[in-house]
């Protein structure tokens, strides 16, 4: 039997779980040598979206220290797999497995102490090393299969593997399982918004923002809050309840609703532009305005600056709006200095009121803030 007809057969015992009512997940355990994994890579039963592979962050001593952990036999830890439109998405173990690709294809030089190996790529291993490297480094592949005819369903069911396989440690995001594992027509216009060049320009993203998607996860913030009418939270991607909310906008089928968001989204956005806003903007809420040198961008203000632009729009229509852009990005700055502290500090009041309930109303304090500058 081939090596790609027995992953697909899954020759190993299964287990069966149910995880939710009307969800189930199968899963295997195999082990799989160094040179299976990376035919099954190179022949595209494997996948590591290209999404995920500019993620890749592993330095060449780490990535030098797991390929000499494979060649001296020591323990791996197993990389996890699920079944999604007939590929294996890789969901756990993204960086070994592009180890391994980046070594054999000789763009890794490692960086190993063993006189054996240090200096030397793939190619310049003494023959039995390679041969020991390909054959006999094996690692452990749980492959899951999760039974369900609801794509909502079977998107929560992944990030709940994601979370439970990696408490604790960092992770696939929310955001890189969606746009990875299921091409809607929702996610599609994500892709175009965020790569768009006027959301480039407005935000200027770092280099590691664009690895972990934070370009793609802030307009799949924004765009979800127009699709339930009102600024939501961000901040815990993880909660059930806004991750079903998420769920639901990324398999909308209505193409009218999807295009309807789609203009009123990239509106918004090059508007935000030509008035003035930019990345500092977007980073007040959590460290004010005296501290936005280059800190991460936040969702909080990215979320309520551009949609209550939206909703400006509407009221005084988008010209009076373009001519008090000043204004409108001066009473933000304000707002947000004043808040700044306050929004760091807000542990006691989410744990009164809810943090969706804190969050909606410090967003309606900005709207009626910024509405009284204009009058």
């Amino acid at each position: 039997m081939s090596y790609i007809s027995k992953l697909v057969d899954f020759a190993s015992s299964e287990i069966t779980l149910q995880v939710a009512e009307g969800v189930k997940i199968e899963y295997s355990t195999e082990v799989r040598s160094v040179h299976e994994l990376y035919r099954l890579m190179k022949d595209g039963v494997i996948e590591i979206p290209s999404d995920i592979q500019r993620g890749y962050v592993w330095s060449e001593d780490i990535a030098s220290a797991f390929i000499e952990s494979l060649i001296l036999g020591f323990p791996i830890p197993p990389i996890y797999l699920v079944k999604i439109n007939g590929k294996f998405l890789v969901i756990d173990g993204v960086q070994r497995l592009k180890t391994i690709e980046k070594f054999l294809d000789n763009d890794l030089r490692l960086k190993c102490t063993l006189p054996s190996l240090k200096g030397k790529t793939f190619k310049k291993l003494d023959k039995s090393i390679q041969h020991k490297l390909l054959n006999f480094a094996t690692i452990p592949v749980y492959v899951l299969r999760i039974q369900t005819d609801k794509d909502e369903l079977k998107l929560l069911a992944i990030c709940d593997i994601v979370r439970r396989i990696n408490l604790g440690e960092r992770r696939m995001t929310l955001t890189q399982v969606i746009m990875c594992a299921f091409p809607t027509p929702v996610v599609k216009m994500i892709r175009e918004i965020s790569e768009s060049k006027t959301f480039r320009e407005l935000m200027i993203f770092r280099d590691d923002e664009i690895k972990r998607m934070t370009d793609k996860y802030l307009i799949l913030a924004l765009t979800t809050s127009f699709r339930v009418s009102k600024p939501l939270n961000f901040t815990q991607g993880g909660k059930s309840k806004l991750l079903r909310t998420i769920s639901k906008f990324i398999f909308e089928k209505d193409e009218k609703i999807i295009r309807d968001i789609r203009d009123r989204t990239i509106r918004v956005i090059e508007l935000a532009s030509k008035i003035g806003f930019s990345r500092k903007h977007f980073t007040l809420a959590e460290y004010g305005i005296s501290k936005a040198l280059n800190p991460p961008v936040n969702p909080i203000p990215f979320v309520q600056i551009l949609y209550m632009l939206d909703q400006l729009c509407k009221n005084y229509g988008v010209e009076r709006i373009e001519k008090l852009g000043n204004t409108i990005v001066n009473a933000v700055t304000e707002f947000y200095r004043s808040k700044a502290n306050y929004i760091r500090n807000m542990r006691n009041e989410i744990e009164r009121l809810g943090r969706q309930d804190v969050f909606e109303r410090i967003y309606k304090e900005l709207e009626n803030y910024v509405t009284s500058k204009i009058k």
